[in-house]
């Protein structure tokens, strides 16, 4: 065992239940904090219309134009597409594919945790998981996360035991859940060349490179190259228009392009004009300088600043504890440690090259990590009950709050719900004649709502001279503006254009401009 604690060998709550009852239980906890979301969350997320939009287009037999709507991507609209067909409403489909998604992804992963530990660290790795209120944020949307993260952490199981049991069946097994999450998120694509390369790695330093298994894939290598490259040569088009491969491509290339840690050269620009204009940016050390000559240091901040957010503080806390207090290093260890580090790296030269990065795009690195969140707090609970002078609650204290909190806070504090825009939407929706002709908004919820679907012109710019003057290009009849409701200017008035109604939330306003003309009366 690679765990020899006191808290094993408790005769606690926890070392009475095995495996099939731990996951059920996680998945019982997952479900019900899932449906609390999803009971709180009644407007579409501004990905969503998207889907929606494949998803008919699909329903239709448009397959082209489908296909177009998001680069590709067509798996998750191809299933809500065929929930449509059974009869179930579209967004309802799209929530509950998200739904399964994001609660059968605990499995892949206590059994993946389980084979790396015990069931123990398996249980407050998986729970962790589970109560995360960032991982939970995209849990019920309609968005492809779930689907991608729940493929992935199968391709990673499989690759686990690929290493471990040496089956070119379970490394094609790995491979089949990799591209499925492909078909999901662009980011799968790397995952197979970062397994070839460790496995080849393993073999070489450890001097097994003539085994049965590594011939095996050393053969599948060869005649893969020897597949993409005749079909890049004859389907080079085609190919790179698949599922956004040519967006891949083409920030692979950034690095050849900008030199390996390069940056937009405006950012170290705008740092030296702000050194002219800040309290005492005339002399050394000031901040202006310190950020333009640590820029790569920032940014690599930002990233593990992102990271700590998702996996959530005290959790990010107990992986380090984890990651210092672990010694026992074996190839599956290794493995999920690799992808952990190089899918860092990958999203650090991608801030770097991009200047940006969403929140949602450190999953893959946060669940790679997540083992070690439950190792240590395995660690951390096997040194409170060897200190004799703690009552005997406050491992059980610990756990409690530990877990009590992110997952209240996830079941609870749904954030960004745009109902001013739904009802803005709805109310567009029941007076059709007012909602006609083109519209300008700056957002994807009103005109979904007012039926319009991913019909609109979209203007993220809300001045009132650009949106008139947007209107006026392409002879819009009304304009949709959100913002928050303690926006300046407080009454936004827009040339030509009067306002017919505005709709408001705790956070949010939502106002319809209506085209001004002999038939409104002004």
């Amino acid at each position: 065992m690679f765990l020899a604690t006191t808290s094993l060998e408790s005769n606690d709550w926890l070392n009475c239940l095995d495996g099939r009852r731990m996951l059920w239980l996680l998945l019982g906890l997952s479900l019900v904090i899932k449906i609390g979301i999803w009971v709180q969350s009644p407007v579409i997320t501004p990905d969503g219309p998207v889907y929606i939009a494949q998803a008919e287009a699909f329903l239709r037999g448009e397959w082209q134009q489908g296909l177009a709507i998001n680069g590709s991507l067509f798996i998750y609209p191809l299933l809500i597409a065929g929930l449509g067909l059974l009869g179930l409403d579209l967004v309802v489909a799209g929530r509950m594919l998200s739904l399964l998604f994001s609660v059968s992804t605990v499995i892949p992963l206590f059994l993946m945790t389980e084979r790396l530990f015990i069931p123990r660290v398996a249980f407050w790795t998986t729970l962790a998981f589970v109560v995360a209120p960032s991982l939970n944020e995209f849990s019920v949307y309609v968005m492809r996360d779930p689907g991608f993260l729940c493929m992935f952490a199968w391709a990673l199981l499989f690759a686990l035991r690929a290493v471990t049991e040496e089956d070119i069946r379970v490394f094609f097994l790995s491979l089949v859940f990799t591209f499925l999450a492909f078909l999901f998120r662009i980011e799968a694509f790397f995952l197979p060349f970062l397994l070839v390369f460790f496995l080849f790695g393993q073999a070489v330093s450890r001097r097994r490179w003539r085994t049965r298994f590594i011939k095996q894939v050393g053969v599948f290598l060869l005649l893969s190259l020897l597949t993409i490259a005749v079909a890049g040569w004859a389907f080079s088009d085609q190919l790179l228009s698949f599922n956004r491969l040519g967006l891949i491509v083409s920030m692979m290339k950034m690095p050849l392009n900008k030199g390996v840690l390069g940056y937009d050269p405006r950012v170290q620009e705008e740092l030296r004009k702000m050194e002219k204009v800040i309290p005492m940016g005339a002399v050394d050390n000031d901040f202006a300088e310190i950020a333009w000559e640590n820029i790569r240091l920032i940014y690599f901040i930002g990233l593990m600043a992102n990271v700590k957010k998702v996996l959530y503080p005290a959790f990010f806390a107990a992986c380090l504890v984890g990651l210092v207090l672990f010694r026992t290093y074996r190839s599956p260890h290794a493995l999920v440690l690799w992808l952990a580090i190089a899918y860092l790296l990958i999203l650090c030269l991608y801030l770097l090259h991009q200047g940006f990065i969403e929140t949602r795009y450190v999953y893959v690195p946060v669940f790679l990590l997540l083992p070690w969140v439950g190792y240590g707090i395995e660690r951390i609970l096997g040194r409170l009950n060897g200190i004799n002078r703690l009552p005997r609650f406050a491992p059980l204290l610990l756990v409690s709050v530990l877990f009590t909190v992110p997952g209240v806070e996830a079941a609870t504090e749904v954030k960004r719900q745009l109902i001013s825009a739904k009802e803005a939407g709805q109310w567009l929706a029941a007076h059709p004649q007012i909602n006609m002709g083109a519209i300008v908004s700056n957002g994807r919820e009103v005109p979904f709502y007012a039926g319009r679907g991913m019909t609109f012109i979209e203007s993220m710019n809300v001045e009132p001279n650009h949106l008139a003057r947007v209107a006026g290009q392409v002879d819009a009849q009304l304009i949709s503006v959100l913002r928050d409701r303690d926006a300046e200017p407080a009454d936004l008035h827009i040339e030509n254009f009067v306002q017919v109604k505005k709709f408001t939330d705790k956070r949010y306003e939502t106002i319809i401009f209506r085209k001004q003309d002999a038939s409104s009366g002004n």
